[in-house]
């Protein structure tokens, strides 16, 4: 007796709806989806989300504290700056530049490292001691602290610090690429393929590199927020400004809460030196004359710039 097949019961499920009910089952995935989403949105939309435009400057509400501290207000839900821009819009519109840095990043070291690691997991030999041997040089240095010398010594730039940020992130790329070749030169297809007369090119992108893309997806999707934090690290130390560029990091380096920290460090007297207590109050003395200098220096700079505004 023949069963009849029912239509559609044997056949397979599409790839990405046989993703998307692995991937909705877990619901923190669904939250971190939902995170960035947000942010991708508040990036798109940020003319019409933002509350103020991002160089609008009012005199009468510079370095206004957020809303939640004494002092604060709701129209400035993170406060201004020195000259009375408002922090959030700022960040709002500054999103849009580290994600598009992040991108940029991830998407040169993702082609760099590949190449690399194809090619030094492929020929083995010289040539991958020598690349694995700089890429571990890479990785010892501090990754923050090779940034800033890579900068220095190509020049401050918005270019020389994504350029600094992937060399930074390299070396990532070209580990798990040349482990991943390893393991796959060694199967029977890649076997069968070269008995069939394929080439070494076509070995490398036709046979062995599809299958090597699911750890490089999974790193470069990771990545995307270590190169935002480098580069508003970065910013944060003014090695990597570009002028009329709004973005993470850039503007945190010249809050004057950063300088004030600075002047109290610099000025306390350090413990263990003869006459702490003595010397204490001469210290506060030394600091209070620093930030009144300090003040007059932000009211002045803040007169210039309304100037520039109204020429």
């Amino acid at each position: 007796m023949n069963s009849q097949s029912i239509p559609g019961e044997h056949e397979a499920a599409h790839p990405l709806r046989e993703f998307w009910s692995y991937f909705s089952a877990n619901k923190g995935a669904l939250a971190g989806l939902a995170v960035v989403i947000g942010v991708l949105l508040l990036a798109a939309l940020a003319p019409w989300v933002a509350p103020y435009a991002p160089d609008l400057t009012d005199s009468a509400v510079f370095l206004k504290p957020p809303a939640w501290q004494v002092g604060g207000s709701s129209a400035h839900w993170l406060g201004t700056d020195a000259i009375g821009r408002d922090i959030l819009s700022r960040l709002i519109f500054g999103a849009r530049l580290s994600l598009a840095i992040g991108l940029a990043v991830v998407a040169l070291s993702v082609i760099l490292g590949t190449v690399l690691g194809l090619t030094a997991g492929y020929a083995r030999g010289i040539y991958e001691i020598a690349v694995m041997r700089c890429m571990d040089i890479i990785l010892t240095l501090p990754s923050l602290l090779l940034a800033i010398v890579i900068v220095a010594i190509l020049g401050p730039g918005l270019m020389n610090a994504m350029l600094a940020v992937s060399v930074v992130v390299l070396p990532h790329y070209v580990r798990i690429t040349r482990a991943a070749v390893i393991t796959e030169a060694s199967k029977d297809y890649v076997t069968a393929a070269r008995m069939n007369g394929a080439g070494h090119w076509r070995l490398m992108f036709n046979e062995i590199l599809p299958n090597c893309m699911a750890p490089l997806i999974v790193q470069a999707s990771l990545g995307i927020s270590t190169a935002i934090l480098d580069a508003a690290a970065l910013g944060f130390f003014g090695s990597g400004r570009a002028a009329s560029r709004i973005r993470m990091g850039h503007d945190a380096g010249r809050r004057p809460r950063i300088r004030v920290a600075r002047l109290v460090g610099r000025d306390l007297p350090r413990s263990g030196d003869p006459g702490d207590g003595a010397g204490l109050q001469p210290a506060w003395r030394r600091i209070a004359r620093r930030l009144r200098s300090e003040t007059q220096a932000l009211k002045v700079h803040h007169s210039w710039h309304c100037l520039k505004l109204k020429t």
